[in-house]
């Protein structure tokens, strides 16, 4: 995952910027956030750099030592990351390739919001992931998924929060996405598709909504499963002041499926308390 949107760093020099009638620079908040989840622990990198880190051309990206580039159809990413947090406590690095090789590509962005301010691609709902590190030495590989977001606003100004899901129903991606749009009303953005092979995506019914059991922190979360059907968490990947990452046996068209599945409090990430904690899981610097 790229991105500097939850930064603490990025909030502050938006805040400042405005107080002055400017704008932050988001290159100088660049972030290759890389987390490995084994059967007993998980390893996380996350590092944001500045702008010098930082060299971008229309089919490459480079962040400090790491860098994503396409290659004949291919999405090609060399990490070279230190681990976080406290990396002189826990001293390591990930360090290795990862091959994204798309086998179904969606060309529409879909905006999140009515004012048309956020957008979410689902750039290669169904990918062919292959992953080759030296550092730590894993290999694997399977099916992936590939998206992206832009906005013209920070999430938590137009949203209250989120719960996204993504499973394989008969080799075909289905993602559900339930934003709660800050309006006043609490409005509901549902989206619920499923994407072929050639690339279209179908409008399916919106399945029933479920809560899910609430994380550690206390972040509420739900999905949804064909009616009648139950969903339950079977691991929680991540379990942060704002943001929850699990994985959930579902039902969806008919099939029992594994969905992956993150929800996201921007309440709570709004709040100071919970942007004192964010840098204990981040760093800043090479």
């Amino acid at each position: 995952m790229l991105g500097n949107v939850f930064s603490p760093w990025y909030a502050k020099a938006r805040a400042d910027a405005a107080t002055h009638g400017t704008t932050a620079d988001p290159l100088a908040h660049s972030t290759m956030n890389v987390a490995l989840y084994g059967p007993r622990s998980a390893t996380w990198a996350l590092t944001e750099r500045g702008v010098r880190d930082v060299n971008r051309g229309p089919s490459h990206l480079t962040i400090g030592a790491s860098n994503l580039r396409w290659e004949r159809g291919e999405l090609i990413i060399d990490l070279c990351e230190k681990i976080s947090p406290f990396p002189s406590l826990r001293p390591g690095r990930i360090v290795g390739r990862v091959r994204v090789i798309p086998t179904v590509l969606h060309g529409a962005p879909q905006a999140l919001d009515a004012a048309g301010r956020h957008l979410w691609w689902a750039v290669a709902p169904l990918c062919r992931v292959e992953v080759d590190l030296r550092e730590p030495a894993i290999r694997w590989a399977g099916t992936g998924y590939h998206d992206a977001n832009a906005g013209d606003a920070a999430l938590e100004s137009d949203f209250h929060g989120w719960d996204w899901s993504r499973a394989e129903v008969e080799g075909r991606p289905v993602i559900l996405y339930d934003a709660t749009v800050r309006d006043g009303c609490r409005t509901r953005t549902r989206l619920a598709r499923r994407y072929h092979p050639d690339g279209t995506a179908e409008d399916i019914t919106v399945p029933t909504e479920v809560s899910l059991r609430r994380t550690r922190w206390g972040i509420a979360r739900s999905t949804r499963c064909d009616r009648g059907e139950s969903a339950r968490v079977t691991r929680s990947l991540e379990d942060a002041p704002f943001y929850a990452r699990s994985v959930v046996s579902t039902a969806l068209l008919g099939a029992r499926v594994q969905a992956m599945h993150e929800s996201v409090d921007l309440d709570r990430f709004g709040s100071s308390w919970v942007r004192f904690l964010i840098p204990f899981r981040m760093r800043r610097g090479s």
